[in-house]
């Protein structure tokens, strides 16, 4: 009989107790993933912190590197520095012997005058009683006080003479260079942030003005009043010296500018052209140089004063002063003064004397400095102006203002003198046919102070009546160039960008030339740029130029400073003969408007006959 197996016995328990192990064995992996997962996040952070620690190993790396660079250039300049300073101190120590042996000499002379005097004294007060004698020598001293301003008056036509051979000496081109302190703006990383990274200078974006290795760290110094060194141009370079006829430093003020400017309009009234250039990137301080702002004016302001100055020293009604203000903008010539400048394109004409100019243009005659700043300031509101990431208010044009003065060798009457001193002087019916009142514009009344002068003038004043003889002009041209850009830097687009091309490409001309005329060729291509052919008389002719060259020192700018430096060392080797002095006749000289109401196609002229 065969046995029954009932196979639910075995079988229930060993599921259950499988179903329990695989349990058992799901949590054991779930704890399993659990600590995976908490490995696996460690491990990330291990990760994350070794690419933190290696970055920060580099970014040391790179600031000690940046360090040992510093303290290497600090140690040569302490080095200089300590030479250079010996060097002081022994002229220094030559300077007081010099200066004790001139004052023990003063002293000497001194005492023997005074023992002079006193024993003239005595004979005076022996001979006081002979009032005879007393007269005679009155007399002696008057003719020996009439000898005194003879010599006087031969001295300073000799001074004169010895100043403008002093100007001429020193080169008909004269270069400055003047460094502008640095601006808040200058320390903006832009599209300068990539190139300041790839150095490896610093990291992150610096915040003190003139930090060492941020974008407005100085990079170009001042050594003294005649030169200037740039002492980091790329990673590894040595430093570099420029030359030039003087160096002014970032603290000096307008009037320490103007000071070097001044011998020129003297020499402007001696018959010379004159011609006062500033050149530069845009934002180096170019415009404030020439023009200023009311606290601290410019070299054109200070010019105008200064000119009518002079022109007071003499006498009346003998200079006569007219302003023109032109720009150069995309490479044609707008007339500033007129009603609508952007409405007549101007040439550029041979005149009579063989010169160039642009006779189209309206110029104004002016009688006192407060006219010439008026006239100018009309200017620059039809000037071209925009806003870049580099400048505020860059300008887009390059401006001229042409002041011309004519000198008069002639009589004059006025009609403030009296009948008698009036009555003097020749009569109208006797004068010369070419003798007539001097054209006035149409200007507002005005009170003219001259600065240091005692009497004061009238602009519309305009009654005297001049005998002409034989008169010549003279030209002082003031030039405010637009400053040269990096597109990238600046930012620009649309007509903005042809501005810049523009710009660029007359700077660029302007460059060419001066290297044609300090290699001596046979052509000189004034005619690529209108901006060259307007100033051919001054750069390549007999003016005395005066070029200023306005220099940013951040190391933002290190391309566009070195591009400066090397244009005003260029012009500095340019040889031209002696300046011309003027001394032709303007009887026939061409015809200008003479107010935007008289604009060229309306009719009035001004001709002096």
């Amino acid at each position: 009989m065969p046995l029954h197996f009932d196979a639910s016995h075995f079988v229930g328990p060993k599921i259950q107790s499988l179903q329990t192990e695989n349990l058992r064995l799901q949590e054991k992996v779930k704890e399993l993933e659990t600590k995976n997962a908490l490995l696996n996040l460690r491990l990330a952070n291990n990760q994350n912190e070794t690419r933190n620690v290696r970055e920060d190993i580099i970014r040391f790396k790179v600031l000690n590197e940046v360090q040992w660079r510093t303290r290497t250039r600090m140690s040569a300049q302490f080095q200089e520095t300590k030479k250079r300073l010996c060097e002081i101190k022994s002229d220094l120590k030559n300077l007081e012997s010099n200066v004790r042996y001139a004052f023990d000499g003063a002293q000497n002379l001194f005492d023997g005058h005074l023992q002079d005097l006193m024993l003239r004294f005595e004979k005076a007060q022996l001979k006081d009683g002979d009032l005879g004698e007393l007269i005679g020598r009155v007399t002696e001293l008057e003719d020996a006080l009439q000898e005194a301003n003879d010599n006087h008056i031969k001295e300073k036509k000799r001074r004169r003479k010895l100043h403008n051979t002093l100007i001429e000496l020193r080169g008909n081109i004269r270069v400055h260079c003047r460094l502008r302190p640095l601006q808040n703006f200058d320390n903006r990383l832009d599209h300068f942030k990539e190139e300041f990274l790839e150095r490896g200078d610093a990291c992150g974006s610096p915040t003190n003005l003139g930090e060492l290795g941020s974008p407005s760290e100085q990079v170009i110094h001042p050594i003294d009043d005649e030169s200037v060194v740039v002492t980091q141009q790329k990673p590894g370079s040595t430093a570099k010296n420029f030359e030039f006829d003087h160096v002014f430093f970032p603290e000096d003020a307008q009037d320490v500018v103007f000071n070097e400017v001044l011998p020129l309009i003297t020499s402007l009234l001696d018959g010379y052209n004159v011609c006062i250039m500033a050149y530069g990137q845009t934002g180096s301080g170019k415009t404030h140089t020439m023009l200023g702002n009311e606290k601290e004016p410019g070299v054109v302001p200070r010019s105008a004063n200064e000119l009518f100055k002079l022109i007071d020293e003499k006498a009346p009604g003998s200079v006569s002063v007219h302003v023109s203000v032109v720009e150069v903008y995309n490479n044609e010539i707008y007339d500033l003064l007129s009603e609508n400048p952007k409405s007549t394109k101007h040439e550029i004409t041979s005149t009579e004397e063989g010169g160039l100019d642009t006779t189209s243009t309206i110029q104004m005659q002016v009688h006192c400095s407060a006219e010439i700043e008026k006239w100018t300031a009309h200017g620059l509101r039809n000037r071209a102006m925009i806003a870049t990431k580099v400048h505020e208010h860059s300008s887009r044009s390059h401006l001229v203002v042409t002041l011309t003065v004519t000198n008069h060798e002639t009589t004059v009457s006025s009609p403030r003198k009296s009948s008698h001193e009036h009555s003097t002087m020749a009569s109208p019916s006797l004068l010369s046919k070419k003798a007539r009142r001097l054209p006035q514009p149409n200007l507002p009344t005005m009170t003219c102070k001259l600065a240091n002068s005692q009497n004061s003038a009238t602009c519309d004043d305009r009654d005297a009546i001049v005998t002409a003889g034989d008169s010549y002009k003279t030209k002082l041209q003031l030039v405010d160039l637009a400053g040269s850009e990096c597109v990238g830097m600046s930012g620009v687009t649309g007509p903005a960008l042809r501005e810049t091309s523009c710009i660029n490409r007359s700077l660029s001309a302007l460059s060419d030339v001066l290297c044609a005329l300090s290699e001596k060729r046979s052509h000189i291509p004034y005619r690529n740029s209108r901006l060259t052919r307007l100033l051919q008389d001054s750069v390549g002719g007999d003016a005395k130029l005066l070029l200023m060259l306005c220099v940013s020192p951040a190391q933002r700018y290190l391309v566009e400073s070195m591009q400066c430096l090397n244009f005003g060392q260029r012009a500095r080797q340019v040889q031209r003969g002696p300046p011309k002095k003027r001394g032709y006749s303007v009887m026939d000289s061409p015809t200008r408007p003479l107010s935007p109401r008289d604009s060229p196609l309306g009719g009035r002229k001004l001709r002096f006959q």
